[in-house]
Formats: structure tokens, C-alpha cells, sequence
């Protein structure tokens, strides 16, 4: 169970607060709920059932998991999916199921594809372009939590840390 002042992520509504746990009336029935209030977005309250809606929570991510995702941007390939609607099936369930290594594969993907299409004077694909910007929003949201920062400064962050690995990279070994 979780408890109040915590932080988690909340399906793909991304990072929430937990602001209470508290019996509450809807329909005339009375149960527990958490009372949940998006960490990027004032203008909403959810109210999710205790009991019901732990399987969409989960603890945010912390700094070390950062690091090793960055890493993994450096290091996966990317894996393009050329069927339209295999490849928003397929990358609608990387976003439902949250799973950060899977997630930061695809944005690398898509990302990659995109340049290539700015390359060669062509659109991209308006459902690859809102994936991409769902996806985003919700590894950005979580990094900027543990980070201290906005989730507008995430992609900053992530060039100057694939940079830096980068640099590691090419420098000779030390005899």
C-alpha cells in the first residue's frame, strides 16, 4: 500500500502525489481512494480506488535507474517497426506497461526516425509524433522528479549525459 506525501506514477497519467487516502461517497457507495493530484498539473484530481488501482501505481524512478538508462540510449539499437498500426500497437503497449528500458528503446526510435524524415524533406508520421510526445511526458515527468528539475530541462539533461558518455567513449585507454 502506498501513503500520502509519497509520490508515484500513475498509468500514463504520469507522477502524482498522493494528497490523502480517505473514505469517499460516489453513487452511494462508500470505499477508500486515494486521492491522487498530477505533480506537473494542477487542474485535476483523481480519486483511485485503494485495492483496485495499485496496479497502475507504482514507485517513481530514482537517480541511479536515470544514469543507467541514459547509458542504455548510447548503447541499444533502435528497432523500427515499418507496418503503421503493428507499430502503434505495438508501441501503445510500451507506454500502458511503463517499462523504462522498453520505453526509452522506442523514443530512441522514433527520434531517429524522425531525423531521418527532417533529412530527407519528408513528414513524420503524426501517430508516431504523438506517441513520441506521450512517451516523453512520461519519462520526463519521472526524471525530472528525482532530478530537482522541470520536465521542459529533461532533454537537455539527457544530450549533456549522452554526451558525456560519448567523450568516455573515444578517449584512448591510459597505458
Amino acid at each position: 500500500m502506498f501513503s500520502a506525501g509519497q509520490f508515484v506514477v500513475y498509468g500514463s497519467t504520469g507522477v502524482c502525489k498522493i494528497e490523502d487516502i480517505r473514505k469517499e461517497s460516489f453513487a452511494g457507495q462508500s470505499r477508500s481512494y486515494y486521492i491522487l493530484k498530477p505533480a506537473y498539473s494542477n487542474n485535476s484530481t483523481i480519486y483511485a480506488p485503494v485495492g483496485n488501482s495499485e496496479s497502475k501505481m507504482k514507485e517513481t524512478i530514482s537517480r541511479q535507474e536515470i544514469n543507467s538508462l541514459i547509458e542504455l540510449m548510447t548503447d541499444c539499437d533502435s528497432v523500427w517497426i515499418e507496418d503503421d498500426n503493428e507499430r502503434k500497437e505495438k508501441y501503445t503497449a510500451i507506454i500502458k506497461s511503463g517499462d523504462h528500458k522498453r520505453l526509452v528503446v522506442m523514443l530512441k526510435t522514433l527520434h531517429l526516425k524522425q531525423k531521418e524524415k527532417i533529412r530527407i524533406g519528408r513528414k513524420f508520421h503524426s501517430a508516431d509524433e504523438k506517441i513520441m510526445k506521450e512517451g516523453e511526458k512520461i519519462l520526463f515527468e519521472e526524471f525530472a522528479l528525482a532530478l530537482e528539475l522541470m520536465p521542459n530541462d529533461i532533454p537537455e539533461y539527457i544530450r549533456s549525459k549522452v554526451g558525456e558518455l560519448l567523450d568516455r567513449q573515444e578517449e584512448p585507454e591510459a597505458i
